[in-house]
């Protein structure tokens, strides 16, 4: 008996503390073509879910979670940082570009150009009704591949 009431207890308090949301949305390619089967991760390495064939997501996260990154094979990997009202999460991934024979500080400069476009392209997707909000809410981070260090 005592064994049933401390496993009732346990699972009673588990459930209080986690507390988890749903984020939706959707992830194109710079060119505004959907992508099929993008995974979508939190903390680096913690799969939450994949994209749908025409790059819809629906993904169930706790609500301590203030990233996800969205990977595909050929694509650049997509770090983002959202607040907690973001429930609806449009995301643009940039193709992965290998820059043969320059440095990694002129690769970074190249990748940096097309990063700062990404508003324009969203603003674009918007126009043609292939996303809902017109302006994102969460932050799009850029990684630089050079470092000074």
């Amino acid at each position: 008996m005592r064994i049933l009431i401390s496993f009732t207890y346990i699972l009673f308090v588990s459930n209080i503390y986690s507390q988890s949301r749903v984020v939706t949305g959707r992830v194109v390619s710079e060119d505004l073509e959907s992508i099929p089967h993008v995974q979508i991760l939190y903390n680096d390495t913690v799969i939450a879910g994949y994209s749908d064939m025409d790059g819809y997501y629906k993904v169930e996260i706790a609500d301590t979670i203030k990233g996800l990154t969205f990977d595909f094979v050929g694509m650049e990997s997509t770090p983002i940082v959202f607040s907690d009202k973001c429930e609806h999460i449009e995301v643009i991934m940039k193709y992965f570009v290998l820059y043969d024979f320059i440095s990694l500080k002129k690769a970074d400069r190249l990748r940096y150009k097309r990063y700062k476009k990404l508003n324009e392209v969203y603003a674009e997707a918007f126009n043609k009704g292939i996303f809902v909000t017109d302006k994102p809410c969460y932050e799009q981070v850029f990684e630089k591949h050079y470092s000074k260090d």
